[in-house]
């Protein structure tokens, strides 16, 4: 500032000392200094008489930054030492973020890093979570390229709605609840957000995210924030698969595409539930589904048809992701059995719709197709079986965000 006027005190900026000259007989003033003068966005400033926090906000017009302080009302000269502290508890929470937008569908070229994208405002009932990871599911490059299955949306589910934050998943720490929330700042907490396909801009591809408190979980301490991230929608669409079958103990499930996302959590899920798993999976993964996730009987499929060989040996579960499965499975199946058809691009509402049809009228196993839900508490029992050695996430390739090097599909495991 060239001059104070006489709302304004004026800080000369001196090495780690800033002089501050009252210029009018008003107790509150506004404190002006160059943005060079300081690095960090909370200062602690004290004079003899007064030691106060200020916030410090930079003005658009004039790039200063700017705080409000209190001073005595007589005219004289104060020496106000400026110091980097912690934030206090009532720190305001940022206004802007980093996030991976679109502003139109198309391939992994539409995917933009901005800098300054609004923060999302949190309701009632909802919680800000500071994001720490995410993941890279199929519905999210899905919703990218605009080629959603109608049942979800189809390729118009945004509806113009951009610019659009992708992501479903998020694993971070909570930044904001509301007052008497189970979740506390700090806390840290898993997700599946129902962004991943919803018409909204809102998305976990960001630095922070809003989350409706029933869908959150919280993360025990022996499971990785980085890892949890990958989480929540694999392990939820297989929990969610297993569950509409009632499983118990001994019964038998099977498992197609073992060594994928979904596959390879059912499978140990299967496991820790007691169930008797049979796996189908490629050459080179038959090896890792059988000996490192448990599963008790696994087929090649390049080798053997799994119908075949279990024609004898009929399930109660059969958990199918495949487009062109659904015959075989249901050869294979009791006719008490369930049939959990998990929603992909091959998916026909028409035939799941018929096959309820048959069950309600006495003929064929039960049938539920899975298009994953978010839940809080099923996340949280997974969480827990990781926390207790029983399922482990397989990641397949982490990216940092920020760093533009953003994956655009995966054949195994997770990526995030």
């Amino acid at each position: 500032m060239s001059s104070c006027n006489p709302f304004q005190t004026r800080l000369v900026h001196q090495p780690r000392v800033l002089r501050l000259q009252q210029c009018c007989d008003s107790t509150d003033h506004t404190a002006w200094w160059d943005d060079n003068c300081l690095g960090s966005a909370w200062c602690c400033v004290s004079t003899y008489l007064h030691h106060r926090y200020v916030v410090l906000k930079r003005d658009v017009n004039c790039f200063f930054l700017t705080c409000r302080i209190h001073l005595p009302t007589t005219n004289c000269r104060y020496t106000a030492r400026v110091q980097r502290v912690e934030a206090p508890t009532f720190a305001l929470k940022p206004h802007t973020m980093q996030a991976v937008v679109i502003n139109s569908t198309g391939g992994p070229e539409v995917l933009q890093l901005v800098q300054d994208h609004p923060v999302p405002q949190r309701g009632p009932g909802q919680v800000l979570v500071r994001v720490l990871s995410s993941s890279v599911n199929p519905v999210d490059t899905q919703l990218r390229a605009g080629t959603l299955p109608e049942a979800v949306g189809g390729p118009n589910a945004l509806d113009g709605k951009y610019p659009k934050i992708l992501g479903g998943d998020l694993a971070g720490t909570v930044e904001e609840a509301d007052e008497g929330s189970q979740f506390k700042k700090g806390d840290a907490v898993a997700a599946l957000t129902p962004y991943f396909w919803h018409d909204t801009q809102h998305g976990t591809y960001a630095q922070y995210a809003v989350v409706d408190e029933p869908h959150l979980a919280r993360v025990p301490a022996g499971v990785d924030l980085a890892t949890a991230g990958g989480v929540p929608l694999v392990a939820l669409t297989a929990w969610q698969a297993l569950q509409g079958g009632k499983p118990q103990a001994g019964q038998r499930v099977l498992v197609l595409a073992a060594s994928g996302g979904v596959g390879h959590v059912a499978v140990q899920l299967g496991k820790a539930l007691g169930l008797a798993v049979a796996a189908v999976a490629g050459p080179s993964n038959v090896g890792w589904v059988k000996e490192v996730l448990g599963a008790d009987e696994v087929v090649d499929y390049t080798k053997q048809d799994f119908a075949e060989v279990h024609r004898q040996q009929p399930f109660d579960i059969a958990i199918d992701c495949l487009p062109d499965a659904l015959d075989k499975c249901l050869s294979v199946l009791k006719p008490t059995g369930h049939y959990a058809h998990i929603q992909n691009l091959g998916t026909d509402p028409a035939v799941m719709q018929r096959l309820r049809q048959q069950h309600e009228a006495g003929r064929g196993p039960s049938v539920s197709h899975i298009f994953v839900t978010p839940n809080g508490a099923q996340l949280a029992e997974v969480l827990q079986l990781m926390e207790d050695g029983k399922v482990k996430l397989e990641v397949a390739k982490v990216s940092r965000p920020w760093g533009r090097s953003w994956p655009t599909r995966h054949a195994g495991g997770r990526c995030t």
